[in-house]
């Protein structure tokens, strides 16, 4: 049942972004029907059964991709997380894991922070890649010096409450921002000036 639940709202939310609704009014909606309730009606790409979920990272990391004019080749991308889940310094099972490993496929330069994982488990998680393609940071305000955007792959608090206006200020433009887990202020960022894209939302509402 669960499975079931949080599936149908990760589905519901790749629709939302292709007609232009928002998806967190969407479960509220159907949370208020006393017959199916509000738990679990919260859209991640992180949850869901196996294959949906092998299916919304590939399709988080291609919307990467395309939306950057499909070309990565040494374009510097900020990674916000790599553990599995905040409050943890494991990253087995990490969707990070699969995102980066697609990324850097692509030719990125991932600058990667993550406030527990240890750089040698980040560096071993991943496959195939050139040392110059890869950057562990200590901090977020480093991991974004130069880079074209910024992709959040874990809930950690910290990442809710980052600096944007600082972090536009040291990113080259236009500059993106992909959260993977709808925990960025999307009205701020687009009023420094970012283009985002979150979870269950047309780009730039």
């Amino acid at each position: 049942m669960l499975a079931q639940r949080v599936s149908s709202i990760n589905s519901i939310s790749q629709i939302c972004e292709e007609i232009g609704a928002e998806v967190t009014q969407v479960s509220k909606n159907m949370g208020s029907d006393p017959r199916i309730g509000s738990r679990f009606l919260n859209a991640s790409y992180w949850k869901g059964v196996l294959g949906l979920n092998s299916h919304q990272k590939l399709r988080f990391a291609r919307n990467i991709v395309d939306t950057m004019f499909q070309n990565l080749d040494n374009k510097k991308i900020t990674i916000l997380g790599f553990t599995f889940k905040k409050n943890t310094d494991d990253v087995r099972g990490s969707t990070a894991i699969d995102v980066c490993n697609y990324l850097l496929n692509e030719g990125a330069i991932l600058s990667i922070y993550d406030p527990e994982a240890k750089p040698k488990h980040i560096k071993f998680s991943l496959k195939g890649y050139n040392e110059n393609q890869l950057i562990i940071c200590d901090s977020v305000s480093s991991a974004v010096i130069d880079s074209h955007a910024l992709v959040v792959l874990t809930e950690w608090d910290e990442f809710a409450q980052i600096d944007l206006s600082q972090c536009y200020q040291k990113m080259i433009h236009p500059s993106y921002i992909f959260d993977g887990r709808n925990i960025i202020n999307r009205k701020s960022a687009q009023e420094i000036g970012f283009n985002i894209y979150s979870v269950g939302f047309p780009k730039n509402k």
